[in-house]
């Protein structure tokens, strides 16, 4: 791992523990081993370092996504599920989410590049949905996209939840319920 990729990986480490606001250029150097400077050479603002994060964070549920776009819909579900629950279990945040926490008072720029994340989440997780429908694993009343923004709020909301005390039991339920109310009869013994 180079220099910069340390900085945003470490960054990014801080802002899914710590949120936002909870960290500088000075906690990085300090934990990394380098002057500021170096930060700055590589990130002039924090706003650049945020934007950073945000593109590796995309480029980490690509990876994600490829590495299971040949599997059936309820298991890319799964996936998606599992990943976040994942994070919420260590009592950490996508570091997406702890940026959204800040929107108010954010760099105009980080919004517009937090929103095409959410943009591609949200495809990716209503062609998932849609796939499931047309295959016959998913039920669901609402439209895939509503449905979508609905699973990315719970997945949101784990690390809270985590957070104020509660573990993976709970997380597995969330995710038990999830799949309940998405998969049909057939399909929920495969899941099992």
């Amino acid at each position: 791992m180079n220099t910069k990729e340390k900085i945003i990986h470490t960054a990014a480490e801080m802002l899914s523990d710590n949120g936002f606001n909870a960290f500088s250029f000075h906690d990085i150097s300090k934990d990394i081993g380098i002057k500021t400077s170096s930060i700055h050479y590589y990130f002039p603002t924090k706003s650049d370092l945020i934007i950073a994060i945000i593109h590796y964070s995309q480029s980490v549920q690509v990876v994600l996504f490829e590495s299971i776009s040949a599997k059936e819909p309820y298991e890319k579900l799964a996936a998606l599920i599992d990943f976040y629950v994942a994070l919420a279990v260590k009592g950490k945040m996508c570091p997406i989410v702890a940026i959204s926490s800040d929107m108010k008072d954010i760099d105009p720029n980080i919004k517009l590049e937090v929103r095409r994340f959410y943009d591609f989440l949200l495809h990716w997780l209503s062609t998932t949905l849609e796939e499931g429908i047309t295959k016959n694993q998913f039920a669901s009343i609402q439209a895939p996209g509503d449905k979508s923004i609905e699973i990315l709020n719970i997945l949101a909301m784990m690390p809270i939840l985590s957070r104020l005390g509660q573990g993976a039991e709970r997380f597995l339920c969330i995710k038990e319920s999830l799949f309940n109310n998405l998969l049909l009869q057939d399909y929920r013994e495969k899941y099992k």
